[in-house]
């Protein structure tokens, strides 16, 4: 009898993109990444009850959904193309910039994107570690796209 076998697959290597602002489909990979994790999509849900609810149990509706955040680390380069106060990820958030992001996925070449802004950037300068960033970008809009329900794509 053959033993089940995941289907993990590793991380390594995906890629987090943004676009140059010009709808022109130019992207730029974040330079230094690390960790990311998101975005953290969550339903919104009413709750309905009646006084004719069904075994007086609660009743909810589905309303809006909530594109959440994406966060980041990187090892912090200041003066870098992709993390300078000058065209890069602090210029974003001080300039109000929305922009174009995308989620590459190593594992089949996956792709989330999203329109979002830079809403926090807060460097790290432990004595004994590296510079490195913790950034937040919050999503403002993204749709699944029907004929491939891994696909985030923009509207």
């Amino acid at each position: 009898m053959a033993l089940a076998q995941t289907n993990a697959v590793s991380a390594f290597g995906t890629i987090l993109a943004l676009d140059d602002g010009t709808f022109s489909n130019n992207w730029t990979n974040i330079a230094e990444l690390r960790d990311i994790a998101g975005p953290d999509l969550k339903m919104d849900m009413k709750e309905v009850t009646t006084h004719a609810s069904p075994s007086a149990a609660k009743e909810r509706i589905a309303t809006l959904i909530d594109l959440g955040t994406v966060t980041f680390t990187i090892n912090y380069i200041a003066n870098g193309t992709t993390h300078a106060g000058s065209a890069g990820l602090v210029f974003l958030l001080y300039s109000r910039v929305r922009r174009g992001w995308k989620v590459t996925f190593p594992v089949n070449v996956v792709t989330w994107a999203f329109n979002g802004w830079v809403s926090s950037f807060k460097p790290d300068m432990k004595v004994d570690g590296e510079l490195m960033s913790q950034v937040t970008i919050t999503v403002t809009s993204a749709s699944i796209n029907p004929a491939n329900g891994n696909a985030l794509a923009l509207p």
